[in-house]
């Protein structure tokens, strides 16, 4: 029950942000107690006397969006005839509905489609009869603006013209006089019937609508945006469902309250049927043999059920991470704005939760990581203190009609930050694979801990080298999710990395033939290295392993991981002498080298004496220097005569990365001191001549 009283409070908390539905566009909506969130594709606007001002079609979803109250049969129907009680399908709102008949352009009316026609009439007429009671009820229920407003509404609809004005404005196709409806047009007569488009609703018939009254002097037409109108509708339910059952203890509020029946379904989007409290099970066998009735198993009081659920489905669909069915969804009790748990370093800190004006470095450095991630962890903590609270939600459905939460954790607000915090520091690697946002051809580096999503990527994601099919998805959903659930705990809880995991990425790193793209390979290779580093430094409990190279790190598997790149250096660097760019030996036998280090490095040798001898010839002293450096890198293995060419550690990965990322460094050193010295000379030139 906590889960379910964290997102009560957070309703009752938000009850701003009610008011402000509208103010920011495409944000999402919270719902009002008693209302669902619907996309209606059809406006009609009439004045005060009932008469139809304009008709139209909404074609934005930002603008079909809307309010609809509802019961709690209506907002949990499926196939059976259940009307909502202001706002619904033509078939509901629509007296005329069942006077026509729904054809296709190029039918023919048949006396078995008639009939058909006439028992569907005798299904919904009952469930019509029963929609325009209730709305009576609640407009003679309702006060001032609204009242009027529904007054008027209910008097055009006891017109029962809803389908014949529809199709004298042009936004359904048919015939009056035959009373015919089209259920589609010819492609080129959607721009004059856009309803027909389906992008906007699939089926015409099903098509829902709402009505607007324009009074004089009002401001407000739209009666689904006015919270008196929310007010009202919630009171007149409350007071129906309390003559229809007795009150009981709500498990949640501890008080007794108007239990409610049927909890609200399409949880995590509007066009899902999934919930996640649900009593169906009341015939037979009932309940599995345990309880009687479901009360017995579980009570949640109606509005409690309603602020809950409404909450939980704006939070889901403003802050949550969301793939194949599986939902996290972090928030503030009270709202606060928090880091994503899902986002990579370089999301996060090009965040904006602070002043950034304080910043002036680059995030691709380590440095100005870490200034940048102190200035946005200050930002969070401007809200989130000590005292407020961070609630984690993890969700899951087995079937499109269930949900299951399969995590939970209440955290302080501090301490989510700082374990956020502590993940993106000791997750650190410098990465190459970020795609800009604006030209996905293009990547950037930057500083950091990957994305949850790229390590199971990077750990899983079937390769087009791979004989396998390529699967729909590039990552099985049930390794996805089954992933996810093992990663959520080493970033919310500071728990360690599963080990498995990290040895399938070393698997995966040590074997780049396997892999065909270039950015792939980056990917893997320096998401491996991060999650690597930490491994192993979270399993000392300080951090022994850097980024930067330790030449002198006394470990068997990072040294013959330096040997490696020594020889891939040497390889690509006289290719480049030559002009070619292809694989190198060190690279083809780099996971055979991972498994027999000492005898693949006896080949390796052999094969890069033709590399050498080239050298010998045009970079003499360089050779000299990269020879000394390989010979004492393996006089200093004999440390390990033993066990020498036994398999190597995932520290092999780190000692070939961070050797090869040397390599670059001192290039790019090395050219840039070329191009000062030149400038210096140009520049004394310049001056003697001027002399």
């Amino acid at each position: 029950m906590s889960w379910l009283q964290k997102l009560y409070d957070t309703y009752d908390n938000c009850a701003e942000v009610l008011k402000s539905n509208r103010e920011i566009v495409d944000a999402p909506m919270l719902a009002p107690v008693g209302q669902m969130i619907q996309s209606v594709q059809v406006e009609l606007t009439l004045d005060a006397g009932g008469k139809i001002i304009n008709a139209r079609v909404i074609e934005g979803h930002e603008e079909q969006s809307t309010f609809i109250p509802c019961t709690e049969d209506s907002q949990n129907r499926t196939s059976g005839a259940c009307a909502h009680v202001l706002f619904d399908k033509l078939k509901y709102m629509a007296g005329d509905y069942y006077d026509y008949l729904w054809l296709k352009s190029s039918e023919e009316p048949s006396d078995k489609l008639r009939k058909k026609n006439e028992e569907s009439r005798q299904e919904f007429h009952e469930a019509r009869t029963l929609y325009m009671q209730r709305l009576n009820e609640l407009a003679a229920r309702c006060n001032g603006i609204v009242k009027k407003h529904l007054d008027v509404i209910v008097a055009y609809l006891k017109r029962n013209t809803l389908v014949s004005d529809l199709i004298a404005r042009n936004i359904l196709s048919g015939s009056i006089p035959e009373h015919i409806v089209a259920v589609q047009v010819p492609r080129k007569e959607i721009v004059k019937y856009p309803l027909y488009n389906r992008k906007i609703v699939p089926d015409v018939s099903e098509a829902f609508v709402r009505i607007c009254v324009h009074y004089p002097g009002e401001v407000r037409d739209k009666i689904w945006e006015v919270p008196d109108f929310w007010q009202s509708y919630k009171e007149y339910y409350l007071e129906k469902l309390e003559a229809e059952r007795s009150t009981d203890l709500c498990y949640v509020q501890g008080r007794e309250v108007v239990p409610g029946l049927k909890h609200l379904c399409r949880i995590p989007f509007t066009n899902s049927k999934s919930k996640l409290i649900s009593s169906n099970d009341s015939e037979n066998f009932t309940y599995r043999g345990r309880f009687a009735t479901s009360k017995q198993a579980m009570c949640v009081g109606y509005e409690t059920s309603q602020k809950a659920f409404n909450a939980l489905r704006w939070l889901v669909q403003k802050q949550s991470w969301h793939e194949k069915g599986q939902i996290y969804v972090i928030w503030g009790t009270k709202n606060q704005r928090i880091p994503a748990f899902d986002d990579d370093s370089a999301d996060l800190l090009t965040e904006d939760p602070t002043d950034n004006s304080a910043f002036d470095g680059d995030i691709d450095t380590r440095e100005g990581f870490a200034k940048r991630l102190i200035l946005v962890m200050q930002g969070y903590k401007k809200e989130l203190d000590g005292a407020s609270q961070v609630v984690v939600l993890g969700l899951n459905s087995a079937t499109d009609g269930r949900l299951a939460v399969t995590y939970y954790q209440e955290i302080s607000g501090s301490d989510f930050l700082s374990r956020i915090e502590n993940w993106h520091n000791t997750c650190q690697w410098l990465h190459a694979y970020k795609h800009d946002k604006k030209d996905e051809k293009k990547t950037h580096a930057f500083f950091g801990a990957p994305a949850p999503l790229d390590i199971i990527k990077a750990a899983y994601q079937i390769s087009p080298a791979d004989p396998r099919p390529k699967p729909q998805h590039p990552v099985p959903d049930h390794l996805l999710h089954a992933t996810m659930d093992r990663l959520i705990p080493c970033i919310l809880e500071s728990r360690p990395l599963p080990g498995d995991l990290v040895k399938t990425l070393f698997r995966r790193a040590s074997n780049p033939a396997a892999v065909k793209e270039d950015s792939d390979r980056e990917m893997i290779m320096t998401v491996t290295c991060a999650l690597v580093r930490k491994y192993y430094n979270d399993r000392g409990q300080k951090e022994e392993i850097t980024v930067a190279l330790q030449p002198d790190y006394p470990d068997r598997s990072y040294q013959f991981g330096r040997l490696l790149a020594y020889a891939e250096n040497i390889e690509s660097y006289v290719n480049k002498l030559d002009g070619e760019n292809r694989q190198t030996n060190a690279e083809r036998l780099m996971h055979q080298f991972s498994k027999r280090p000492m005898k693949t490095w006896q080949i390796l040798e052999s094969q890069l004496q033709p590399y050498t001898g080239k050298l010998q010839s045009s970079r003499f002293g360089l050779k000299a220097r990269l020879i000394a450096e390989i010979n004492e890198i393996v006089s200093g293995l004999s440390e390990w005569t033993d066990d020498l060419d036994k398999p190597l550690t995932e520290l092999f990965i780190l000692g070939y990365r961070c050797q090869l990322e040397k390599f670059q460094q001192d290039m790019k050193a090395a050219a840039e001191a070329k191009a000062q010295k030149e400038r210096e000379k140009k520049a004394a030139e310049q001056q003697d001549s001027g002399e």
